[in-house]
């Protein structure tokens, strides 16, 4: 879908040759090594070209290649894990990236706690800040996020 919608929208997008690795034993799986080593390689000169300066991570097979070359690269990086339980790819590079935002509280039992950041509590900060804007008491606040805490200031 998004190799369609991305370039209607007027955005580049370049493709990886991966697919997921079946849990059952399944002759798809015989290509799986190939396919990794294709798209690690093709994600080394999708980086040098592109110079980001951060990586980000939603998860699955799509993004696990590229995510590991920029972390293997010194390229700060993020995984945002939207799941109560993650799944193997995340679990995987979340030992490895500099931070994870993570939706549901039972997450975070699966990565190091000093570096994963609790969405929830963003988005409780941002909500109440949001209903004191719209009573018209706090007109001029903004939410950050440092040093693994959300802060909010005026």
């Amino acid at each position: 879908m998004e190799m369609k919608q991305v370039p209607r929208a007027g955005y580049p997008i370049q493709g990886l040759w991966i697919s997921g690795l079946h849990r059952k034993l399944s002759i798809r799986n015989l290509m799986f090594p190939l396919k990794l080593i294709v798209s690690l390689c093709h994600s080394y000169f999708i980086l040098k070209k592109f110079k980001p300066q951060i990586v980000i991570g939603t998860g699955g097979f799509a993004s696990g290649p590229l995510l590991y070359m920029a972390i293997r690269m010194n390229i700060p990086s993020l995984i945002q894990e939207q799941n109560a339980l993650p799944g193997i790819t995340n679990r995987f590079l979340g030992k490895h990236v500099h931070r994870i935002c993570i939706a549901h509280k039972e997450a975070a039992s699966f990565f190091q706690s000093t570096k994963h950041i609790s969405q929830e509590t963003l988005y409780e900060q941002i909500g109440s800040l949001y209903h004191q804007y719209q009573r018209g008491k706090k007109k001029d606040e903004a939410c950050t996020i440092k040093n693994n805490f959300t802060r909010c200031w005026r």
